[in-house]
């Protein structure tokens, strides 16, 4: 994690939540919760996926109840959010990133948030780049190569 306050990065654990950042002591989900204009909406969503791990999108009380606080400043913006989790727009855009032989473009994730939602089309746009944001891309590794040919090895 890094505190946007005054950048001290570090790894948090999986028990906690984002709590305090040790480097200046800020509390983090109060900071982000009570600065609406100032921490832009991708950010805040990649601090929710970064403090409790993406898992948090598939239980929904728990993940409602977190935007609700987060962005309790604009209640469009609630709307969309959760529209879009709910349509699984994240999963989506994860499956993407995790398969890079699915292709899915940013457009047809917009018509199928315009087709499902009563989203403008900037709010479509924009919730989709936001969640491009926040959702990290894998990290491949070398092993991971070599085990993708040793798959292919075995199936000659």
């Amino acid at each position: 994690m890094q505190c946007f306050k005054c950048q001290h990065k570090w790894q948090n654990s999986k028990k906690n939540t984002i709590g305090l950042c040790p480097g200046c002591g800020t509390d983090l989900l109060k900071s982000l919760a009570d600065n609406p204009k100032e921490i832009d909406t991708e950010y805040k969503l990649q601090y929710i996926i970064e403090c409790f791990g993406y898992d948090v999108l598939q239980h929904r009380y728990i993940i409602y109840g977190i935007i609700h606080d987060l962005f309790a400043h604009d209640k469009r913006l609630v709307q969309v959010i959760i529209t879009s989790i709910k349509l699984k727009i994240p999963d989506k855009i994860t499956d993407i990133k995790h398969n890079t032989d699915k292709y899915i473009s940013q457009d047809s994730l917009k018509e199928y948030l315009l087709n499902k939602s009563s989203m403008s089309d900037l709010e479509a746009e924009e919730i989709i780049y936001d969640w491009l944001f926040a959702i990290p891309i894998p990290r491949r590794t070398v092993q991971d190569g070599f085990e993708e040919i040793w798959a292919l090895v075995d199936l000659l």
